[in-house]
């Protein structure tokens, strides 16, 4: 659930500005990104739902924060599957390296939408990529 009249950005805009962008509105009246709470991390990881997301019309980028939970081995080998079933110009072998393990400073790629658009996207389990979660 979310709105973008109601929403604040909560911990996600306080790591936005602690990198350098101001969450403030534009003089569109948008903030830099949409957040959007989808309620569980099952809904996040759903390849339906990221298919879905990748369809939007106008969509440069899009990512996924998750909680790693008490495995964060678990759970990045779940994510590992979805990265894997996204159109990427990136060969199978070398992405099947690169998601051997999880990056420490995140995953960031480049995936393809419905149109053949080049679309970036991004992972991250928090709390660092690293240690388990809440």
């Amino acid at each position: 659930y979310w709105s973008k009249e109601h929403r604040t950005g909560g911990a996600i805009a306080e790591i936005i500005e602690k990198n350098g962008v101001s969450w403030q509105k534009d003089k569109t009246g948008n903030f830099p990104v949409d957040i959007e709470n989808c309620g569980s991390v099952e809904n996040v990881l759903k390849p339906s739902m990221i298919k879905t997301e990748l369809k939007q019309s106008g969509l440069e980028a899009l990512g996924l924060i998750v909680d790693a939970d008490q495995n964060p081995t678990g759970r990045w080998n779940r994510v590992k599957q979805i990265v894997q079933g996204l159109p990427t110009d990136v060969p199978q072998e070398k992405l099947k390296e690169i998601l051997k393990e999880i990056p420490k400073n995140g995953l960031i790629c480049a995936v393809h939408n419905t149109a053949g658009k080049q679309i970036g996207f991004g992972v991250w389990l928090m709390p660092n990529n690293e240690n388990s979660g809440m």
